[in-house]
């Protein structure tokens, strides 16, 4: 499969600014763009608008895509799913409000509009992280409820349905064997399979097994004032390391260590493996099941949302050409037949957000900037991705000396 490529953008940044579909629209339109992923924020927010305005502004967006020529291609859930534990809250009752009625009436709204459906919404608290009883517990919630979302999905017409990969233990799944793991449980279930979105942003070296090496060196700071540095995974592991600073050594015996290193692997599903904080990692493996690819750029540590701007691309880690070659490598690779069919379109949806106190039409220079940066690699719209390997061919990467080619 030779997949077509194209360049949109999340709404997300037009929030309290450029609220109406006629804004919005005008405003994208006038970035270059035509594809838009829209955002629950966007005055459409499934419980805090009324359900009698939700046709009137599928009708809008309707009306002023077609003036502006903009698409929305995705819907997706927004802060009232992402801030809260959603799928995985231990009360049944919570969990089924937010499956029949958030997830049913947004649902409804986007397959008015003939788009596909994207979102996140669990969380595990501390006292369930820690456990791990209710650990599985939770997950067996959040998937008995995803399960629901996708059925629901197709009584609306929604054909395609992805879950953001996250990058903590207590949002999973943020690794690769644990998001490939849920997609196929969900693909032998359902009727609409469950995609995944990958985001670019979305790693961190944070939550990676402990080395003894990592254990030792941060034990002296733990001793001196109790801050630790590095993650232990559970209540367990973290007890043995105060004991040895109880003890008043100095340093970490290695009967301490053994037990620790022992206890992480008895809570491997705690931690993440270093090619999990690859995003280029990610998109070889699964990204030919990620129907949108959230861009932004970052420093592979933090997800900070910021535009390519000749300033962030200095210290950046994300360029389309790298991108758009680990792309290459996971549709070389035989299908999964465990996995749902790979994609035959991919939008790279720019995910960027303004900041309160930015001055809105600088913040709209920034975008465009950031959009023309992105048409150097991606010049059109629906391009095959063979032909955008065979332009980028001899492209300069920023940051290398060597050529790319």
């Amino acid at each position: 499969m030779d997949p077509r490529i194209s360049i949109g953008i999340d709404n997300c940044f037009a929030i309290k600014r450029w609220v109406t579909p006629a804004e919005w629209c005008r405003v994208i339109r006038e970035m270059g763009l035509k594809y838009v992923e829209c955002v629950a924020n966007l005055e459409i927010e499934p419980l805090l608008t009324p359900k009698e305005c939700h046709d009137e502004w599928v009708d809008q967006v309707r009306e002023q895509g077609a003036k502006h020529g903009v698409e929305v291609v995705m819907m997706y859930s927004n802060n009232s799913t992402y801030d809260t534990v959603g799928f995985a809250h231990p009360d049944e009752r919570v969990r089924r409000r937010y499956v029949e009625q958030w997830f049913g009436e947004f649902l409804r709204i986007a397959g008015a509009l003939g788009a596909a459906v994207g979102y996140y919404v669990q969380g595990l608290p501390e006292e369930i992280l820690y456990d791990k009883s209710r650990y599985g517990q939770a997950v067996r919630h959040y998937t008995e409820c995803m399960e629901r979302v996708s059925a629901l999905a197709g009584l609306h017409g929604v054909d395609t349905v992805a879950l953001e990969q996250m990058y903590t233990p207590h949002q999973p799944p943020f690794t690769i064997a644990g998001m490939k793991e849920l997609l196929g449980s969900m693909n032998r279930k359902n009727q609409v399979p469950l995609y995944l979105t990958e985001d670019v942003g979305h790693h961190c070296p944070y939550y990676l097994r402990p080395t003894e090496e990592r254990l030792q060196k941060a034990f002296p700071r733990y001793c001196r004032d109790g801050y630790l540095s590095v993650w232990l995974g559970s209540k367990r592991a973290q007890e043995l390391y105060e004991r040895e600073r109880a003890a008043g050594c100095g340093f970490l015996r290695q009967e301490a260590v053994r037990e620790i290193l022992e206890d992480v692997e008895e809570n491997g599903h705690l931690f993440s493996d270093l090619r999990d904080t690859d995003c280029y990692e990610w998109i070889r493996k699964l990204g030919a099941y990620s129907p949108v690819i959230h861009l932004q750029q970052t420093n592979g540590c933090h997800s900070s949302h910021e535009a390519f701007s000749p300033e962030t691309n200095k210290e950046g880690i994300v360029h389309p050409v790298k991108l758009l070659r680990a792309l290459k490598e996971c549709y070389d690779r035989p299908e999964d037949p465990t996995l749902p069919p790979r994609c035959e379109h991919i939008y790279l949806i720019q995910e960027l957000y303004l900041s309160t106190k930015e001055i809105g039409y600088q913040g709209l220079h920034r975008l465009s900037w950031s959009t023309d940066y992105l048409r150097r690699f991606i010049p059109r719209d629906g391009m095959r991705l063979s032909e955008l390997i065979a332009y980028n061919k001899t492209s300069i990467i920023e940051g290398d000396d060597d050529d790319v080619a």
